[in-house]
């Protein structure tokens, strides 16, 4: 709910939206680390679980309509990839580093770097 209402925000332009859910996210993350370590050990009866695979499609479905306001110029399936490729590199990335134990400062520090290598790579899609 809080990176949905951060990426609808029309108040901010999308990148600002961006660098922001990115940092809310990583937060996020870290803040649920130890229990997606416990998850991770039911492992596939999570990840299958209806509620889960919905959870994941109202995902999906927001980051693609959050790109399609972002890059309107850019073809459907082209902005769909980019949502993908943001999302799954969010989404790793993120439960890569929060594994680690690292602190806030550090986990943000992470944060603030995937949000602007997101944002130079949506930006060549703009120009």
């Amino acid at each position: 709910g809080v990176l949905d209402e951060i990426l609808s925000d029309a108040g901010m332009n999308p990148l600002e939206r961006l660098r922001k859910a990115v940092l809310v996210f990583f937060r996020s993350e870290q803040q649920e680390a130890a229990l997606r370590t416990a998850l991770d050990d039911a492992g596939a009866l999570f990840r299958e679980a209806p509620e889960a695979v919905a959870f994941m499609n109202v995902i999906k479905t927001r980051m693609q309509k959050f790109f399609e306001e972002a890059l309107p110029g850019v073809a459907k399936d082209r902005r769909a990839l980019v949502s993908d490729v943001v999302l799954t590199s969010m989404g790793a990335t993120g439960e890569k580093i929060t594994a680690l134990g690292l602190d806030r400062r550090a986990v943000d520090t992470w944060a603030k770097e995937c949000a602007s290598m997101y944002c130079a790579y949506i930006a060549t899609f703009a120009s």
